[in-house]
């Protein structure tokens, strides 16, 4: 039997990305795209570059 997870939380999202980065978080929003949900996390490296990460928010299937 399959079963769905809660899927990522923004909040997690961003905590996942602060910690791969070592960057401060410039701002964060979840939309849709292709009809999965998407976090789009922008960043501020370490090296003072900005990134948008993108972390899909889908419910994983187990």
């Amino acid at each position: 039997m399959r079963q769905q997870s809660a899927g990522l939380s923004l909040e997690q999202a961003v905590e996942q990305v602060r910690a791969e980065t070592g960057g401060r978080i410039l701002s964060a929003e979840t939309v849709t795209r292709n009809g999965r949900r998407v976090h789009l996390i922008k960043v501020l490296t370490p090296d003072h570059r900005v990134r948008v990460v993108h972390v899909d928010a889908t419910p994983n299937r187990r």
